[in-house]
């Protein structure tokens, strides 16, 4: 295989790495945040928005962690 392929195979190797941690990272912030936020909330329409938000978060930190898995096992074959 071309050397220029596998420097390829290797960035997006990395990069995926590099997206699922930074993924996790953020997720984990917006989650504690977004908690934070909906137990300090003075009515109820802030508390149900801030858990709606949380659920968004985990929702698509979810989709950016399969979707970058995925990546990166579709790439290792080749």
């Amino acid at each position: 295989m071309p050397s220029f392929v596998t420097s390829l195979q290797n960035l997006i190797s990395d990069a995926t790495s590099w997206i699922m941690g930074l993924a996790v990272l953020v997720m984990v912030l917006m989650v504690s945040y977004h908690a934070l936020m909906r137990t300090t909330a003075q009515d109820e329409h802030s508390a149900m928005k801030h858990s709606k938000s949380i659920k968004n978060v985990l929702m698509y930190g979810v989709i950016v962690v399969i979707a970058s898995a995925l990546v990166k096992t579709i790439v290792g074959y080749f």
